[in-house]
């Protein structure tokens, strides 16, 4: 029974740290509803505010923990704070408050700030005293630990940290896999309210538990400068995070840019990190084998990901283990470099912490804005030298030796970074394309566009696109809307621009918009003009490099046609450009008599499709599918799809018209689908669930008969 205290005083640190991950999660989806959309620099923004918050959070709680005359109840009261703000943030969702922060970046366009300064600061004033309110807890628990509990041996931050940590990871997977598709955001949020509640009435509880001899707060030590553990902390977070976001990036394309593969990722992670935590006093040698090893890993990783892509020997939830291998080893060096610096365990802990936070934030920046434009041999090559860097650090070597030695890797690391820069990367039988939005690479025979490792559409080769998706996604929105002699047409999701090319050639449009996010297609665009009908060329088509959602939310121009195809619905946030929501706001946007075409293609799975097209009913009156439920078009006004209509468009004599007469034009009429399957959905896409992107679970909820 002596214990029986502690155990529950980190029972409800565990509570608490799976709260701060469901937060995480949901606020950075609801903020990328509103800001950033799929876009990863205004998205990495909204990461980086999240983290800065829980880095001043530690150093504010390093700096006052010693002051604090009873830090348990401060936090009991840090718990209430955290659940009254969960509750605010569900009622501003239930408000839909989008309007006030579009008219926000409306008004920063007119005055000429970059829309990223927006996202950045309305981020971090937005998450700034939740994500503070949670970097407190940690370094407070820790001052509860030595002053109230009276432990004095170190051993124990690492039952602090593991079970913090934990409960994030449980947090994360319960979050990620069930919450959000279930439950949906504000639920989610609900349930992390109640475990901010919850922690608060256990700390509220033990209050009074406190030995009597440790109540009066005990003399803080000067923090003047940085010591060498902090210089390391910094480094581990900066490396740690780095290696993070590189495994973001190879497992993407080995598993599939998916909602599970973010979550897994993400609960691996913290995992093997806190396992690392747990396991150090146990692991035998210092700190150096350890870093050695991890940087001998991470340097190993590029050849692991080669082998395990193209054999498929590796499951996503068992078989990727071992790339986190390396987080183990840090979890370990982490755990040991803290217990050598803390001697004040408030102080120190919150310094250490909020410094290894900053850390992170670094890492995470540069490797979003320069590392992920290059190969990922060279990130990965990269990341482990550094491991290798802070060897030397670590080390007793003498200041000349390690100058020496720091500058050599520091040249090293410069040389292969120019490097990546300046040579083009040819994959197996493909030529890989780098950027922040993600790699794609295009096979030398087929000339198939892979996006993110989910093979999307191919290159036109002596007009083998007629017939293809991308060119039905041009032809039936035309051959479906009223002859028209000036048609204003908008594509979301260029792609290999063959929809986009298309639409142009008819005489009776006057321009095609495109908004497009990935930023790599522009190389593509140059090295493979006939392969992408030369879309970039058209004067009729004007590409946005900005995510659609965002873009028609500030740009109140409409459109008779809208085209959409951006993402496979399972990929993680296809339902932000297939929501209720979203579907109302393409709504606004559309001309009187204007029909919008939604790319809906299921792979198969016949309930996403029933999922898409109940949503879409919802928003519009009319709407017919096309291709085997290849592709819905909707409007509020009725239109038809018959023999007679459908000639009569084609009677205009413009390129688009004899191309279509010239293909296969009872294959063209016949497009339409007559089946009719009965079915059950009472759901719809929204903003607050995501519930399209999980085909295993839709399949449990749309019953077709």
């Amino acid at each position: 029974m002596k214990f029986y205290p502690h155990f529950l005083f980190l029972f409800a640190l565990f509570l608490s740290g799976a709260a701060g991950l469901i937060n995480e999660i949901v606020w950075q989806r609801a903020l990328k509803i509103y800001f950033s959309g799929a876009e990863a620099v205004p998205a990495m923004l909204v990461v980086l505010s999240f983290m800065a918050g829980l880095g001043l959070g530690s150093l504010a709680a390093g700096r006052r923990s010693r002051n604090l005359g009873n830090p348990v109840r401060a936090l009991s009261l840090i718990e209430i704070l955290l659940f009254s703000i969960n509750l605010l943030i569900c009622l501003l969702l239930s408000l839909n408050f989008g309007d006030s922060l579009y008219a926000v970046q409306r008004m920063a366009l007119l005055t000429g700030i970059p829309l990223k300064v927006v996202y950045g600061v309305c981020s971090f004033l937005l998450l700034s005293v939740p994500c503070c309110l949670m970097g407190l807890t940690l370094p407070i628990a820790a001052e509860v630990f030595q002053r109230q509990f009276g432990f004095t041996d170190r051993r124990k931050l690492d039952f602090l940290i593991f079970f913090n940590t934990a409960g994030a990871t449980l947090g994360c997977l319960l979050c990620g896999i069930y919450f959000l598709p279930y439950l949906g955001q504000l639920r989610s949020l609900i349930l992390a309210a109640v475990c901010n509640l919850s922690a608060a009435v256990i700390f509220a509880l033990l209050k009074s538990n406190r030995p009597s001899c440790c109540e009066s707060p005990l003399p803080a030590r000067s923090t003047s400068g940085l010591k060498k553990e902090e210089i390391l902390g910094f480094l581990l977070g900066f490396l740690a995070l780095s290696y993070e976001m590189y495994l973001f990036r190879i497992l993407q394309l080995s598993h599939g840019p998916l909602p599970y593969t973010f979550t897994v990722i993400l609960f691996y992670f913290l995992l093997f990190w806190n396992l690392g935590v747990l396991l150090n006093e146990f692991v035998p040698g210092g700190t150096i084998p350890c870093l050695a090893a991890a940087g001998a890993m991470i340097i190993a990783m590029p050849r692991v990901f080669e082998y395990e892509r193209f054999s498929h020997q590796f499951s996503l939830f068992f078989g990727i283990t071992i790339y986190f291998l390396p987080c183990l080893v840090c979890g370990i060096v982490f755990a040991r470099i803290l217990k050598r610096h803390t001697e004040l365990w408030g102080s120190d802990v919150g310094r250490f912490m909020g410094l290894n936070t900053f850390g992170s934030c670094l890492g995470i920046f540069l490797v979003t804005i320069f590392g992920l434009q290059l190969n990922f041999d060279y990130l990965g090559l990269m990341i482990g030298i550094g491991y290798l860097s802070v060897c030397l650090l670590e080390s007793d070597y003498s200041k000349a030796r390690l100058k020496f030695a720091l500058t050599a890797l520091i040249v090293l690391e410069i040389a292969i970074y120019c490097a990546a820069l300046s040579q083009p990367v040819e994959g197996t039988g493909a030529r890989r394309y780098f950027g922040r939005e993600g790699v794609v690479e295009i096979l030398r025979q087929s000339l198939l566009v892979i996006w993110n490792g989910l093979g999307h559409s191919s290159l036109s080769v002596n007009q083998n696109h007629l017939g293809s998706g991308n060119w039905y996604l041009g032809v039936i929105p035309f051959l479906c809307h009223e002859p028209d002699n000036s048609l204003e047409v908008l594509v979301v999701g260029l792609g290999a621009g063959i929809t986009s090319a298309t639409i142009a050639k008819s005489g009776s449009v006057a321009s095609v918009d495109n908004y497009e996010i990935n930023e790599v297609l522009k190389l593509i665009l140059r090295d493979y003009p006939d392969g992408t009908l030369r879309v970039s060329e058209n004067p009729k088509c004007r590409i946005f490099w900005q995510d659609a959602r965002t873009g028609l939310a500030l740009n109140p121009k409409k459109y008779d046609l809208i085209v959409q195809q951006p993402l496979y619905l399972m990929q993680a946030g296809s339902s932000l450009l297939l929501s209720r929501e979203y579907l109302l706001l393409l709504k606004s946007r559309l001309r009187e008599r204007g029909l919008i075409c939604i790319y809906c293609n299921s792979m198969g799975c016949l309930e996403q499709y029933y999922l898409v097209l109940k949503t879409v009913q919802s928003v519009f009156s009319h709407c017919l599918s096309f291709g085997g439920f290849y592709l819905l078009i909707a409007s509020d006004y009725p239109f038809e799809y018959t023999r007679e209509s459908v000639m009569s468009r084609l009677s205009a004599d413009d390129e688009l018209c004899r191309e279509i007469l010239g293909y296969k034009i009872e294959q063209v009429l016949n497009y339409m689908d007559t089946r009719e399957l009965s079915y059950s959905c009472p759901y719809l896409i929204t903003d607050d669930s995501p519930l399209v992107e999980y085909p295993e679970i839709v399949k449990k909820l749309v019953r077709i008969q």
